[in-house]
């Protein structure tokens, strides 16, 4: 029974995740590279979570010899460690379906807000890749912090990926964003 009660969770969850990339697509979405992304947490959370399960399983099943013991304990420990990682990523892709439909249907909705904001603070991440000779940086924009300048509100952009150059502190921007997550669509330099 509770077998059976974990397989359709995982189900819902992977059909619930297809569901919201095929609406995505039918809305035309800006931020398709978004669901490549979600979808390797949504893998890593099914890798996880049956490699944790099938430890355990084995485990509990099997018969325990005195030789055994040490490396059951193991097994158990490594399997738990394996199930738990896996429900925190199962969470975190709820989360992402969660936040992919929203945006996917304020965007369809025309729920787009257009502001003026001048950058207050942006935070700086460096992010290494490659090996060897291939080896590269790169340096993103992760967040941007200013205040809209038609009524002095603070806004707070959170999870962005831009280019150094492309935002500066202190100047204007033309910014479309969407109204519950803060993504941003559309950053341009006022003229």
């Amino acid at each position: 029974m509770f077998k059976r009660i974990i397989n359709t969770v995982s189900i819902l969850i992977v059909l619930s995740y297809i569901l919201v990339v095929i609406y995505g697509l039918y809305c035309n979405v800006p931020f398709k590279n978004e669901f490549s992304k979600d979808c390797i947490v949504l893998i890593l959370y099914l890798a996880f979570f049956y490699l944790g399960k099938a430890c355990l399983s084995d485990t509990i099943k099997s018969k325990k010899g005195s030789k055994e013991k040490k490396t059951s304990k193991t097994v158990i420990v490594i399997g738990s460690i394996f199930l738990v990682s896996g429900i925190l990523l199962g969470v975190a892709t709820l989360d992402n379906i969660y936040k992919l439909r929203i945006d996917s249907s304020e965007y369809k909705n025309g729920d787009i807000i257009s502001v003026e904001l001048k950058v207050k603070k942006i935070t700086i991440e460096t992010n290494t890749g490659g090996r060897g000779a291939s080896r590269h940086v790169t340096t993103e924009i992760t967040e941007i912090e200013g205040t809209n300048i038609r009524n002095n509100e603070k806004l707070e952009f959170k999870h962005c990926s831009f280019y150094v150059s492309e935002i500066s502190q202190g100047q204007v921007y033309n910014v479309k964003y969407l109204k519950t997550t803060h993504r941003i669509l559309n950053i341009q330099e006022k003229k």
